[in-house]
């Protein structure tokens, strides 16, 4: 096919020529040139592809306005200007700024009305996109049948690895379904997070991110389900705790179950960084600094005084000198690799690195470099900025490593504070144990000193039986007289009595590991409607030992006073151990009261009432000494203790407090004074709102 056009050419065809507008407006990128390969006309399509906008090319060559067309491209010009029509499917073309685009084109002669030719016509179609495509799935293609071969040789051998690095791994991995819920995540995810699998599956994936986030991941995460290919991607996710830590994800589906596999790491360290150095990059535009300019071949043009203080030489012995005076010789090869061809590619670059001063000593400095160009756009040469970063390097080093020693510290601290709660745990369990086998040791032995006389008194009963089995229907002499040296009366009379003991010590027994179960609930880890009353009397049962007369002081009497107060929802185990630690540091104070001064008896009074009508009050009060008012602000502070090493680790009220206001949504106070006496006063709402953790 060929084009013939007027004699005098499309430079005399009117701008409404029917011919004219149908090339500007063709939706293919066309362009006419003349024999000089200047511009005649151009479509939009043309304009957009190749990044002219709304520029007016038209009479200028076509080499000017993409001095990046090689002479192997000219000649084929040439030849089309003989009359010969070329074309290619794909073929690369280097752009001026270091890009490729690929283009499939075709280039034929226009010629006049007269036969002879009047320039070139080109129709061209930038295909990058696809044949970055297709790059990029030649490349995933030969990569996945590696992979799949690998996988064919190791696949039973590393289905357990494969499990435990599931497990094991830093790195978060997860499985989410088309529905947008997590099928399955591995631990990582909670160590990162603070959450734990569960709270994972019970809520959306796209929850979790955050909201300036959200469009763009829901965006990939369509994108790679309706594509089938592999997507990197960053966002921003929400912590248990409420803040949010960036993560660098990749996924990829499987269409056939389906759902997406997705591998996140944490980059919030990096991307807190990189936003330290640009701000840090804002700052230098504002601070003096080393400036200077290069030419093409490296040779230093330019040095100002801010060059002179940072390398030491002075704009006379520097200019004129190549700039690998300022490089060690072991950092020659990176100057090439790290910060010239960089810089080559993007026409400009920023790096920190190590240089050498006149002296010979190496210095830590940050280099922004950009290409210097000429009016026409040809690069001339190079300007670098440059300023000492030691200080602050020694300074990161040093936070560094105060940041270790921190976070080494908090570990140790953590470690003792568990251990203190545990020593604290142990230390009630210790109350707790000889409390009960104190209580159990005296009916259990009173117990087991009647069944001896039990065992006596039934043999001889057995014996007269058999007598009087021997004897019968007539008692003989022999029974009269069995039954009297064994005294028959008395023994029928005291058997039962004997064996009424033994059923109290059995009750009481039932009563005291009965009162233990109360105490502890430890099947009632949850919420529950439970009886405060019943609490409070299982703690006393359990303490009881505590309570009686002892040679060297006399009993603590119990007064209750208890109001009509209805079941109440909470956590009965827990408020049972406030009763506890309350109870006990009362019984405290009575000892050490004891001690000082004579207490006509010491009185420890509990009382219960409603209070508004959905608040239960619990007052626990002793007749001791009180409490000093710099003592008493910070008794439930943890780890504060007034008592002897070894007695107490001051965590039992700071733990009371913490269940009673966290728990159950209530509060505790403490009022005392010197010689008053200490009162507790416990106030817990009659429902939760919602459920507490335990």
């Amino acid at each position: 096919m060929e084009f013939s056009f007027p004699a005098a050419g499309f430079q005399n065809i009117s701008a409404f020529h029917p011919l004219r507008l149908l090339i500007e407006h063709a939706p293919a990128a066309i362009a006419l040139f003349d024999t000089d390969v200047r511009y005649i006309i151009t479509s939009r399509r043309w304009l957009e592809d190749y990044g002219l906008g709304d520029r007016n090319i038209i009479g200028q060559c076509h080499y000017d306005i993409f001095p990046e067309i090689s002479e192997e491209w000219k000649a084929i010009h040439q030849q089309c200007l003989q009359g010969a029509i070329e074309r290619r499917e794909e073929e690369a073309f280097p752009r001026a700024d270091g890009g490729i685009d690929w283009l499939k084109w075709e280039v034929r002669p226009w010629h006049r009305e007269s036969g002879d030719v009047g320039g070139l016509i080109m129709f061209t179609e930038v295909i990058t996109r696809q044949k970055a495509a297709e790059l990029a799935l030649a490349k995933a293609n030969q990569e996945l049948a590696a992979v799949n071969q690998g996988l064919e040789r190791e696949l039973a051998q590393r289905s357990s690895e494969l499990k435990s690095f599931f497990n094991l791994t830093e790195d978060m991995l997860g499985i989410a379904g088309f529905d947008g819920y997590f099928k399955r995540v591995n631990p990582a995810f909670e160590r990162k997070l603070g959450y734990t699998q569960a709270e994972f599956f019970a809520q959306p994936f796209i929850s979790f991110v955050h909201p300036d986030d959200q469009a763009s991941t829901l965006a990939v995460a369509s994108q790679i389900a309706e594509g089938g290919s592999i997507a990197a991607f960053e966002n921003r996710y929400r912590c248990q705790d409420g803040s949010y830590r960036w993560l660098a994800w990749t996924s990829a589906p499987d269409l056939d179950n389906p759902v997406l596999y997705a591998t996140a790491r944490d980059i919030t360290v990096q991307k807190n960084a990189e936003a330290a150095l640009r701000k840090q990059a804002k700052l230098l535009d504002q601070v003096k600094g080393a400036i200077i300019s290069l030419d093409n071949e490296g040779i230093m043009t330019t040095w100002s005084k801010g060059a002179e203080d940072l390398y030491g030489y002075t704009a006379q012995e520097a200019i004129g000198q190549h700039v690998s005076i300022l490089y060690p010789e072991r950092l020659q090869d990176y100057l090439r690799a790290s910060i010239i061809e960089p810089l080559k590619i993007k026409g400009h670059h920023e790096i920190e690195t190590q240089v050498i001063n006149k002296w010979g000593q190496e210095i830590d400095v940050l280099i922004a470099l950009s290409l210097e160009k000429d009016i026409d756009g040809n690069v001339i040469g190079r300007i670098g900025y440059g300023i000492d970063i030691t200080e602050r390097k020694q300074a990161e080093a040093q936070i560094k490593a105060y940041s270790a020693t921190l976070e080494q510290t908090l570990e140790e601290l953590k470690q003792t504070q568990l251990q203190m709660i545990q020593s604290e745990k142990m230390s009630s369990l210790g109350q707790l144990v000889a409390g009960i086998a104190h209580e159990i040791n005296n009916p259990v032995n009173f117990i087991f000193g009647n069944l001896t006389h039990a065992k006596g008194y039934t043999d001889d009963l057995l014996a007269i039986i058999r007598l009087y089995q021997d004897t019968f229907p007539e008692p003989g002499a022999a029974i009269e007289e069995a039954v009297e040296d064994l005294d028959l009366e008395f023994l029928i009379e005291d058997l039962p009595k004997l064996l009424t003991s033994m059923k109290i010590g059995a009750d009481r027994i039932r009563a005291i590991v009965l009162s233990l179960r109360n105490f502890s609930r430890m099947d009632e880890m949850d919420l529950k409607d439970a009886d405060i009353h019943e609490g409070i009397d299982s703690t006393i049962m359990i303490l009881h030992h505590r309570l009686k007369k002892y040679s060297d002081r006399p009993a603590i009497t119990i007064n209750r006073d208890y109001g009509n107060l209805p079941r109440i929802e909470c956590f009965p185990g827990q408020l049972n151990q406030v009763f506890m630690n309350i109870l006990t540091n009362g019984i405290d104070a009575l000892d050490d009261a004891l001690q000082v001064q004579a207490l006509a008896q010491p009185t420890i009074t509990i009382k219960t009432y409603l209070e508004a009508e959905n608040t239960a009050v619990i007052t626990i009060a002793d007749n001791g000494l009180g409490i000093p008012e710099q003592v008493r602000d910070r008794i439930f502070d943890p780890f504060f203790t007034t008592k002897e090493v070894g007695k107490g680790t001051g965590m039992g009220l700071s733990i009371s407090y913490q269940v009673v206001a966290e728990k159950h949504g209530g509060t505790l106070t403490c009022h005392s004074a010197p010689g008053q006496g200490t009162e507790f006063v416990i106030k817990i709402p009659l429902r939760q709102r919602e459920p507490k953790e335990n």
